[in-house]
């Protein structure tokens, strides 16, 4: 019973560390400030400063990876896309295709410059670094219709894998 009280108290003194460091340490340096409560516009400025060493910070991918990824789970774009790219690149952190595809993907479904781009990215994942350039060309499909130039390039240029491609929304229709 003891041992529960006194790890409940720790969890507790931890839970509101960074709570109490933004409410009573305005000028608490944010890092020290817990990214639990701060806005995903805040987290992703503080990895631009690592990752540019912009005013002041010290250069760290690793910190700006690790800012990036909190501010990209709270939906900021921008952070999912640079995160996107520093998981292939394998830059602050060991290279993830697969996480890569993850944020690509999230990325992908918008409507926007953003997610055309994330498109033409994924069809790059897999034609160089996967070698399936079937789904290749599915991702470079949709980047093209968003008006992808070099989207549009590759598909010409591999006519072949763009003809094997079936439309998902026509075979649907045909089965039922």
């Amino acid at each position: 019973m003891k041992r529960c009280i006194v790890i409940s108290l720790a969890l507790l003194a931890f839970a509101t560390a960074g709570y109490a460091a933004e409410v009573c340490n305005a000028d608490a340096p944010k890092s020290v400030i817990s990214t639990q409560f701060r806005s995903a516009d805040e987290l992703f400025q503080e990895g631009v400063n690592y990752y540019t060493g912009m005013n002041g910070y010290p250069v760290n991918a690793a910190k700006a990876a690790d800012l990036f990824y909190q501010a990209a789970k709270k939906g900021h774009r921008d952070a999912q896309s640079l995160l996107a790219d520093m998981c292939l690149n394998g830059e602050g952190m060991k290279k993830n295709v697969k996480e890569a595809i993850v944020w690509y993907e999230r990325l992908a479904e918008g409507d926007d410059a953003t997610a055309t781009n994330a498109q033409a990215r994924l069809g790059k994942i897999y034609d160089k670094e996967l070698g399936d350039k079937s789904k290749a060309a599915g991702w470079y499909r949709k980047a093209a219709e968003g008006g992808n130039r070099a989207a549009k390039q590759w598909l010409q240029r591999n006519k072949e894998y763009d003809m094997k491609m079936e439309n998902p929304k026509s075979e649907t229709k045909k089965n039922r």
